[in-house]
């Protein structure tokens, strides 16, 4: 949990989280200076903050999902997704911003949303 106000550092490596919840003013900060940086969530991710990366590009920061529960992702993200059981919603209000790719069962973007694409290649 980061909680509001609080920051999540990540830098070069994996990390496994059975949940990943960011709460509204709370913020998951990565650093691609030193090479990709993977996360993997088994059950539940409740995404509610900012992400910010730092010294790489949206392709760099991948957030695997092996979960059944559906993914809100109600702000601005970068990054790539896969979640290949889950639903996934891009819906930041008032015109939000995703960049990156997204992989999922289902993918729902709200009106207004813009989406660039970053292209991903599989290791």
């Amino acid at each position: 949990v980061v909680n509001p106000a609080g920051t999540l550092k990540l830098s070069h490596g994996t990390y496994t989280f059975n949940t990943l919840n960011v709460d509204p003013a709370g913020t998951i900060s990565v650093d691609l200076s030193g090479g990709e940086v993977d996360v993997d969530v088994q059950t539940e991710i409740t995404h509610l903050g900012a992400i910010n990366l730092v010294g790489g590009t949206p392709n760099q920061f991948v957030l695997g999902y092996s979960g059944l529960f559906p993914v809100l992702l109600l702000t601005n993200f970068s990054g790539v997704v896969i979640a290949p059981n889950a639903a996934v919603t891009l819906s930041q209000p008032l015109f939000g911003a995703y960049e990156g790719a997204f992989y999922a069962q289902d993918i729902s973007v709200a009106a207004g949303v813009k989406v660039t694409e970053f292209p991903f290649q599989c290791h």
